[in-house]
């Protein structure tokens, strides 16, 4: 059972004949030398951390013991990656080390092996890097007169890989379809008009916008979704309540889902 420090409980049942016995057994899980690293749950961004590492040895030839650390993805070790400790007759010994969190997210992976002799184990920790703050826009916009020339300078902002720029030009004021959609479908109600609304518009979408294959697939998946969503509104009656479990029909919502489900 490699990465587990602890114990495994055995247990047996037999029977024969209309008898039965029962027997238990408590078995400890442990090497030799076993290393446990710690860490939060998440990270942030140019976060400076300590790394607690946990040695434990249950053989008493094991004292000089080498603690290595590799590290991969947005972090960077703080100052040396790699100890060697003495474990002067003790049974567990914890030593922290430094960690430097970059100025970027994604997933990082720490590595720590423990080496004393013939003697050595690894733990391995996979954390996630993220932003916390919430996202923010800046927005650039100009009229331009027949023959006249706009240049403009995009400073990115926020965090290297999770910033974009769009360039929108248009004859008519900017619908921002892309922005309106993701309000409607991250609305926080699940009545009947606000699911047959969030879904309805995407039926169209193409018609109004260039879609890549991926969005295309997205929107297959949501329909789906909202029908499999509004068969749970259906009364007795054949017709759709306002809440998934009222027994009453309500006709506007009744015509809305309606006009989609043909629609669609």
């Amino acid at each position: 059972m490699p990465q587990y420090i602890g114990s495994v409980k055995t247990m047996l049942v037999a029977g024969y004949d209309g008898a039965y016995g029962k027997a238990e057994k408590a078995t400890p899980v442990r090497k030799q030398l076993m290393v446990l690293a710690t860490l939060p749950r998440v990270l942030g961004p140019e976060e400076r951390v300590k790394l607690p590492i946990t040695l434990f040895a249950s053989e008493k030839g094991i004292n000089n013991v080498k603690v290595e650390i590799k590290v991969s993805g947005p972090v960077s070790m703080a100052d040396e990656s790699s100890r060697t400790i003495s474990m002067g007759g003790e049974s567990d010994l914890t030593l922290d080390f430094g960690l430097l969190v970059k100025a970027e997210t994604g997933k990082a992976k720490i590595q720590v092996t423990a080496t004393s002799g013939n003697y050595s184990a690894t733990d391995e920790i996979e954390i996630e890097v993220r932003n916390p703050n919430p996202p923010i826009t800046q927005v650039q916009d100009a009229v331009l007169e027949a023959g006249k020339v706009w240049t403009g300078t995009v400073t990115p902002i926020g965090i290297a890989g999770t910033n974009s720029s769009i360039l929108e030009v248009s004859s008519l004021p900017p619908v921002n379809l892309g922005q309106r959609m993701r309000y409607l479908l991250q609305y926080p109600y699940g009545c009947i008009e606000q699911t047959t609304s969030s879904v309805f518009p995407q039926l169209y979408l193409d018609k109004v916008k260039a879609l890549t294959e991926e969005e295309k697939n997205v929107i297959q998946r949501n329909v789906k979704a909202g029908v499999e969503r509004l068969k749970t509104f259906v009364n007795r009656d054949g017709g759709f309540s306002y809440w998934p479990g009222h027994e009453d029909t309500d006709s506007w919502g009744f015509y809305l889902c309606g006009t989609f489900l043909i629609q669609g």
